[in-house]
Formats: C-alpha cells, sequence, structure tokens
C-alpha cells in the first residue's frame, strides 16, 4: 500500500471495506469528469458500476442517468460555465434523479 493511501485510510477507516486493490493515491487523467464516465460507458457498457442494496448499474444505466440529469439542467438554463453545486451524503442512497 503506498503512502497515500495509508493516509486515506487513517482518515476514512470506512476504506477497510473496500476491495485490497483500491489504491486511493492512483492518479486520475487529467480530464473533465464526464469524458471519464462517456469512455467507461463506451468500453464496458454492460459491467457492473454500481452496485447497492443488492441492485446494480451498469455503465450504461449509469450514463443514461446522467445524460438525463445533464438534459433537465440543461432545461432549467444551466449552460457551459454556469456554477452548479451538488451536496450529497456519500452513499447513493441519497441520489436524487
Amino acid at each position: 500500500m503506498s503512502e497515500g493511501a495509508s493516509l486515506i485510510e487513517a482518515e476514512r477507516p470506512q476504506h477497510r471495506s473496500y476491495p485490497a486493490h483500491v489504491d486511493w493515491a492512483t492518479p486520475f487523467p487529467e480530464h473533465p469528469l464526464d469524458r471519464l464516465l462517456d469512455d467507461a460507458v463506451l468500453r464496458f457498457p454492460e459491467r457492473p458500476c454500481l452496485d447497492f442494496l443488492d441492485r446494480k448499474y451498469a455503465f450504461r444505466e449509469v450514463g443514461n442517468l446522467v445524460a438525463r440529469a445533464a438534459k433537465g439542467l440543461r432545461t432549467l438554463g444551466v449552460g457551459k460555465g454556469t456554477r452548479v453545486g451538488l451536496t450529497s451524503s456519500p452513499i447513493p442512497a441519497s441520489r436524487s434523479w
């Protein structure tokens, strides 16, 4: 385990319940988050993306839900450059779509 991962585990003990191979210090590519999801939807459309309370969501389903939410925001007048805040607890049950 890397030094960064050890620091995060000390700060967030819930991460101990995640798979051992997860390295929290792994750098992410420097491009927009939506591109990361779009790439995953194209590469792994039927693979599980979320698994919560016996409900599995494939990457394609999550991509569709995100597109639906984005369309709703555009309908409300949100566009490029508009700042949008999101507040949520860190569990899928708190989602609101």
